[in-house]
């Protein structure tokens, strides 16, 4: 008899170690078959589990046991997981895009793009499967981040150019301050 895999705690979607790679952990459980015929009832295990799909395409999914080896891969992720992180997604959430309405994000969601940098990414391939305003919204993506990346490099001049006049102020009082203590002795040599 095949019984379906209880999940728990299961991780919100991840960007993986590649563009486009989406992962999600969780907790599953199985029924151990020696453990069963022993008690003579159904007797579960809790396994982790990875299931890692791939943005724009919701045909190739690979769930499976979690190996050391993804453990290392995905080292944040797992560990976000393992901290019960409540966002684990690292990028700009689709609902930041303006020009996205819920039906698109939805769309976009269950093609496993769940953030504007993998939309700004997503290879040709994913953008046909989705279909039509995949590519529009592909440019206007890639915009907004040239955009907000841009006002996020002024800010940092501004913050960077105001720490600077502030050093440099504080070096000129040191310069001053310094200015007058070689002033004082020479004075005192001539009186």
């Amino acid at each position: 008899m095949i019984t379906e895999m209880i999940r728990t705690n299961v991780s919100p979607p991840m960007n993986g170690d590649s563009v486009g790679t989406i992962i999600q952990f969780y907790m599953g459980s199985e029924e151990s078959h020696i453990r069963s015929l022993e008690a003579g009832h159904p007797v579960h295990e809790d396994y982790e589990y990875i299931n890692i799909s791939f943005a724009g395409d919701h045909t190739k999914i690979i769930d499976r046991k979690v190996t050391p080896e993804d453990k290392m891969r995905f080292d944040k992720q797992y560990g976000a997981w393992k901290a019960n992180a409540k966002e684990a997604m690292i990028g700009t959430p689709l609902q930041e895009l303006p020009f996205l309405t819920a039906a698109a994000i939805a769309d976009l969601n269950y093609h496993k793009v769940h953030n504007v940098e993998t939309l700004a990414d997503l290879p040709d391939s994913a953008v046909q499967n989705i279909g039509m305003g995949a590519q529009d919204w592909k440019n206007k993506a890639k915009e907004f981040l040239t955009v907000t990346k841009v006002g996020s490099d002024k800010k940092k001049l501004v913050a960077e150019n105001l720490t600077l006049k502030t050093d440099i102020e504080a070096l000129k009082k040191q310069v001053a301050d310094l200015a007058s203590l070689i002033e004082k002795p020479q004075k005192n040599r001539a009186a």
